[in-house]
């Protein structure tokens, strides 16, 4: 809304233009709406103008009807229609005299009219915008003369169904000047919306050339202002030296001009609802200044403090009193006196009172658990003296009556596990002495009532919620306070069944868990295969003999930090003993022989045989067998317990002995030799039984492996043995048939016939005693042995070789010659491989991995070795190795290829030169860098002669590019930097990477905010920033100063991870203090930041509806400051809300604030550029409006639609009454209400035609007042 004050001047124009009179007469007035209907599509308003005149100046009267111009809220803002409103009864407006000693009256002069019509506007989602202009203002002091006036008003989209606020009591006629007095602007909204009130710029208007312009085809705005005088302005329109401030909650003006005149001020109220502007009206009305006689107003003097808090419940008592010379008379208005149709008994008590020099009453209020509300309660003490002129002092007392708030909140987990016990909650913000009982949904209490602390159990999962009911001493309440607690449910847990098994057995424990994603865990670790899975295996070995059980706890826990149990018990039963099998372990082959192992009761027992057979199946503990193998055999065994469980099968290698064998020897010898050798392969332990036919034994008798024989003249002959082994165990007998003859029959050759070219093997044939054996060979060269059996041979060349002998004996009896068949054996002689020279480096470096080959023949085989076998490599047996240079030093490398027909070659080497790797020194220099100084750092390192080396950095570069072993560093702006170097040898060997770290230090400290807190403007919160702080290792040091002393002092200390700290000694309102962050780096420098300082805000009333604002700058964010935002709470909304931005290079603003609420308040809030959530909000100051009462001075009652009540509008009140007489005294109306208006009728009959007189008591947040006129019933 609009202030209602602009509204009345609306209507100025008259119906016809040829009326329409020019004069400085106009003193302004206010324009208003009223919603009626919606009716056919349309929606029906009655708009009023109201407008007031100087009749002692001029004799110009009100336009018999003006034109108000509707204009659509679209881009061209076109006009809807024009409507005319005609001008309702003229009232003349008397100002109040001095008492029956005062000879001193006012010269003034005002009446006042108003314009009304009901208009039908068709729906809209945007609104309308009324207008009505008109000429001329009276030669006013603070405005330029022949300055005419604009009466605006805004309909909001009609869904809105919107009724403006309007104002509830007729301007004043006069103030004094050098007087600070209070007047009300308060504006009534019948639609409960909230009035914000502020000092507006006066409208412009008319002309003398146009002085009632038509309304224009479109609508422009904004609508140009008023031309203020210089050294006047909107929060200044007294001029230097005056007082003007608006209450933006309440429309209290507060008001001093210095000098005597006609002043323009306007005060425009915006309307709110649901926090979003959506209507303003104004008031502009001339204010009258008149020198007047001296006279002190009554004073106050206790209480000091006229702001009271107090709990719903408890009483307040206080005493008023007031001194002045003269007589004094106190009178009071407020709804807490009662009744009242919004405040519920028992009532305040203050008695009317009067008395000279001082005057003492007792305020007294014992209030109810009904009185509690969020918006204070005011009243008003009027004390007026009878000095001339008489004097009043209006005093607005705040009473607040906090509601019993009950807990602030409750304390304590707000996640738990189901099935809990003894969670602990506690009440914070209780009262004493109050009454506490606690209430559990989806659990219960489990510690007694009464406390601020409760255990409670919880149940199943789901929410739990927890009910505080806390009820004052007063007996107020109970308030419930509630906290929602999630119940988690537990985790599934299965740790399985009860499980028996054997000795060293394997099962796993658990089931498949149901949560996935739980944690699993068991209590013990011992026997499990993974204590951390739902299902680890166990195991566990049990030779006690008896059974033995184990416990386990299987816990899980799920993401909700939940945990569960379960548990399983698991027997293991013995296994049985392990014992050997005992029994024979060489047995005879095709012998039985006798097994067995321990005999434990109850047990059975399973044999296994291999290599023999068992005799006899038996389950014992013992067994038979018979053993049918040659070589080998093995007996096995196992038991199964009285407990179902079995051992390990235990096994007995056996060696079956089976003796005899093969008889070697010449089978075909010449007559009458003697000494031929026979054997057998001895066996160690075994004797031998010998026995020869047709010939005789030459060694004796005897039972060892081997024998000689002495053979006859001729004939077949027979060798026989049988062994007895030391086991005892006999052999069959072994027969080798001898022929005696002179064709002896010699044995194959034996040796190898598959050789390499150039090498010596042996060869031979078995030897009879007294044979010469004649050898000869081709392909090689027969070096040893010829004539014997046994030869040596160096075989040539590639290709194939021969080999023959031949055996002759002689009959030295018979003096014959015996002879053999030649004997035959070839050979193959394979080539030797030639290797190639190794290929690869002979100059490497430690560490280095080299690769060596040679090429030989296909399939052949390459042994490697290296002369330090410290040295590893891989590829034996390949063409190509890999080596690994361990260590520095010169090695032979050597490689001997073996072809696929096993001719070795000859070695082939290769010397290899192992340069040892740099070993490069640590890097010397800085390792703790500080800005500024972070540039040319020198560093050094010590390597091989003529090594180059390479130098890496991270966080910085190098001033110089520099491959020597030294450098200097330009460090960056890093927490670390890091310099790396690496050496290469004149050899090309290249070091390990040499780092060092480097601490680079760029602290800096910023403060990044100071404000005073937004839910209080009594401290100061300090927020700052630390750039780089890794290396900080002390506090930070915040030091602070006020504008005046400018001395630094020490707030306090903070660890680095804290930013921010509250100053609580600070006073706001009065002064401005700097702050600003010291720390000190790791080079012992001491760094300060820039200084930000709070917003400094102050202000005052500049007229009855504008206040002015002064705030000191923002300074030092590095963005600078975005816009400053101008907050505003009223005893309306109880909170801040926007209002308006500022640039950011003002630091002065002008408010109107009309009819905001009658307590306002503001606060500046700097917003930072580019960063809008940082914000620095200023100290609070507030300002109080007075009540408004607007009063017609006739109306029509005939039922045509116009003017058919006799409504009273009122703004900014607490308390009123109406009371209308008749001519003889009678009172024929009454009425608690503004909202309730008299239809002319007295006993439901139409009253006459005549002037009827009106007295309204009302009382805003000042003292009572009483207004006495009267009102013309027309019909």
């Amino acid at each position: 809304m609009k202030k209602l004050f602009l509204i009345s001047i609306l209507f100025i124009l008259f119906l016809l233009k040829p009326y329409f009179s020019f004069s400085t007469h106009l003193m302004g007035g206010d324009f208003s709406y009223k919603f009626l209907y919606y009716s056919n599509g349309f929606y029906y308003y009655k708009i009023r103008i109201d407008m007031y005149r100087d009749c002692q100046n001029s004799t110009t009267p009100f336009d018999y009807s003006i034109y108000v111009g509707v204009y659509n809220n679209d881009l061209t803002r076109s006009k809807y229609r024009d409507f005319t409103l005609y001008m309702g009864t003229e009232t003349q407006i008397n100002p109040p005299s001095g008492g029956s000693k005062c000879s001193w009256a006012p010269n003034v002069c005002i009446k006042h009219t108003y314009y009304e019509e009901t208009i039908a506007l068709p729906p809209s989602t945007v609104g309308y915008h009324l207008y009505h202009v008109r000429c001329c203002r009276n030669n006013l002091v603070n405005i330029v003369w022949n300055t005419g006036q604009t009466y605006y008003a805004f309909i909001p989209p009609t869904s809105y169904a919107n009724n403006s606020a309007y104002f509830q009591s007729i301007p004043t006629p006069y103030i004094c000047a050098q007087d600070t007095v209070y007047i009300s602007y308060s504006a009534q909204d019948n639609d409960g919306d909230s009035l914000v009130y502020e000092l507006a710029h006066p409208f412009a208007g008319g002309t003398d050339q146009d002085p009632a312009p038509l309304p224009p085809a479109n609508l422009g705005l904004p609508i140009q202002k008023a031309p203020y005088k210089t050294g006047f302005s909107v929060y200044q329109p007294f001029g230097n030296g005056g007082v003007c401030s608006i209450d933006p909650s309440s429309g209290l003006l507060k008001i001093m001009v210095p000098n005597a005149g006609f002043y323009a001020i306007a005060v425009d109220v915006k309307e709110y609802r649901n926090g979003v502007l959506i209507s303003t009206v104004r008031r502009d009305v001339e204010l009258i200044v008149l020198s007047c006689p001296p006279n002190f107003l009554p004073k106050l003097i206790d209480p000091i403090i006229t702001t009271f808090i107090i709990e719903e419940g408890n009483t307040l008592s206080f005493d008023i009193i007031y001194t002045d010379k003269d007589s004094m008379f106190l009178t009071k208005e407020g709804e807490i006196f009662g009744p009242s149709s919004s405040i519920p008994p028992p009532y305040a008590t203050l008695t009317n009172v009067s008395g000279k020099d001082t005057i003492k009453n007792k305020f007294e209020w014992k209030t109810s658990c009904e009185h509690g509300r969020q918006t204070p309660y005011f009243f008003t003490v009027r004390v007026t003296d009878n000095g001339c002129p008489p004097k009043t002092t209006v005093s607005i007392f705040q009473i607040i009556v906090q509601p019993f708030k009950g807990p602030d909140s409750i304390s304590g987990p707000v996640s738990v596990c189901e099935y809990t016990d003894s969670v602990k909650y506690d009440a914070f913000g209780t009262s004493k002495n109050s009454l506490i009982v606690w209430n559990v949904i989806g659990g219960n209490t489990q510690s007694p009532q009464g406390k601020t602390d409760v255990k409670i159990g919880w149940g199943k999962a789901g929410t739990g919620i927890i009910e505080l009911y806390e009820t004052s001493k007063n007996g107020c309440g109970p308030v419930k306070k509630t906290k929602q607690v999630k119940i988690n449910p537990l985790p599934v847990v299965d740790a399985g069944k009860d499980l028996t098994i054997c000795s060293m057995d394997s099962v796993q424990l658990g089931t498949i868990p149901a949560d996935t994603l739980a944690k699993y865990f068991w209590n013990t670790s011992r026997f499990l295969s993974d204590s951390t899975l739902p299902q680890p295996v166990f195991s566990a070995r049990n030779i006690s003999g008896n059974p033995v059980s184990y416990k386990y706890f299987l816990f899980a826990e799920n993401k909700n930090k939940c945990r569960n149990f379960d548990s399983v018990t698991i027997t293991v039963n013995p296994e049985p003993d392990t014992s050997s099998i005992t029994g024979v372990i060489n047995p005879c082959f095709m012998g039985i022989f006798h097994y067995q192992t321990k005999n434990n009761a109850g047990s059975v027992y399973h044999w296994t045989v291999s290599g023999g057979e068992i005799v006899k199946a038996t389950n014992s503990y013992e067994i038979d067998i018979k053993w049918t193998d040659t070589l080998k055999g093995k007996v096995g065994v196992y038991e199964i317990n009285k407990y179902g469980c079995r051992n390990d099968t235990q096994f007995l290698h056996v060696n079956i002995v089976k003796p005899g064998g093969r008889i070697y020897g010449p089978p075909v010898v010449c007559p009458n030799t003697v000494n031929i050798d026979y054997w057998v392969k001895e066996r160690p332990g075994s004797k031998y039984y010998w026995f020869v036919e047709n010939g005789t034994r030459a060694d004796g008798i005897h039972n060892k492996s081997a024998i000689k024989v002495n053979w006859p003249d001729s004939g077949l002959a027979m060798i026989k043995v049988v062994e007895v082994t030391k086991e005892g165990c006999v052999s069959d007998t072994t027969y080798f048939p001898v022929i005696i003859s002179y064709h002896l029959k010699t044995s194959p050759i034996e040796g190898d016939t598959f050789v390499c070219e150039f090498e010596l093997k042996p060869y031979q044939v078995i030897n009879s005693n007294g044979s010469t054996y004649q050898w000869s060979v081709s392909g090689g060269n027969l070096l040893a042995g010829n004539g014997k059996n046994k030869i040596d041979v160096m075989w040539g060349t590639q290709g194939k070789g021969l080999m023959k002998v031949l055996e002759t004996s002689y009959d030295s009896v018979n003096d014959k010659i015996c002879i053999g068949d030649t004997v035959y054996q070839q050979v193959i002689i394979n080539p030797i491989p030639h290797t190639s020279p190794v290929s690869g480096d002979t100059s490497v470096c430690e560490y280095d991995t080299s690769t060596y080959s040679v090429s030989g023949f296909t399939g052949s085989v390459f042994l490697w070795e290296i002369s330090d076998t410290a040295i590893a490599f891989n590829g034996q047996k390949n063409n190509q190795i890999s080596v690994f240079w361990g260590k520095e030093g010169t090695y032979r490398i050597r490689v001997t290829e073996l072809t696929k027909d096993s001719c070795t070659s000859s070695p082939v080497d290769l010397w290899v030169n192992v340069h040892p790797n740099p070993r490069t020194s640590p890097i010397s220099g800085a390792d703790k860098i500080c800005y500024p100084d972070n540039n040319n750092i020198p560093y050094q390192v010590t390597g091989f002669t003529n090594s180059t080396y390479q130098w890496t950095v991270n966080g910085g570069t190098p001033a110089l590019p520099s491959s020597s072993d030294h450098i200097q560093i330009n460090w960056s702006g890093v927490d670390f930097g890091q310099l790396t170097v690496v050496e290469t040898t004149q050899f090309g060997c290249t070091g390990l990477p040499v780092t060092k770290k480097i601490a680079v230090d760029s602290l800096a400290p910023f403060v990044e905010l100071v404000t005073t807190m937004p839910d209080n403007d009594q401290i100061i919160g300090i927020y700052w920033s630390l750039a780089n702080p890794v290396h900080l290792n002390k506090k930070a040091y915040l030091y602070k100063n006020d504008e005046l002393t400018r001395s630094w002092e020490l707030l306090d200390s903070f660890n680095k991870n804290i930013l921010s700290t509250i100053d609580l000694n600070v006073k706001t309102s009065e002064k401005l203090y700097n702050y600003r962050i010291q720390v000190e780096n790791q080079c012992h420098q001491m760094l300060y930041s820039q200084l930000h300082r709070n917003i400094l805000l102050t202000g005052e009333k500049i007229t009855e509806f504008d206040v002015r604002l002064k705030w000191s700058s923002y300074v030092n964010w590095p963005e600078g400051v975005d816009n400053y935002a101008i907050y505003r709470k009223s005893d309306k909304s109880g909170k801040f809300s926007f209002v308006q931005n500022v640039s950011p290079n003002d630091s002065v603003v002008e408010i109107d604030a009309a009819l905001a609420g009658i307590n306002q308040c503001y606060r500046v809030v700097a917003v930072r550029n580019n960063k809008p959530d940082i914000q620095s909000w200023s100290n609070e100051i507030c300002f109080v409006f007075d009540p408004v009462v607007y009063i017609p001075n006739a109306f029509t009652p005939n039922g045509d639609g116009l003017n058919d009540l006799f409504e009273v509008k009122a703004a900014n009140i607490h308390t009123y009454k109406l009371e209308i007489y008749n001519r003889w005294g009678e009172l024929i109306f009454t009425s608690d209400s503004p909202n309730v208006h008299w239809d002319g009728k007295y006993n439901g009959k139409d009253c006459p035609v005549d002037v009827y007189v009106v007295i309204i008591h009302y009382q805003g947040n000042s003292t009572p007042k009483t207004y006495t006129g009267t009102v013309t019933l027309v019909r």
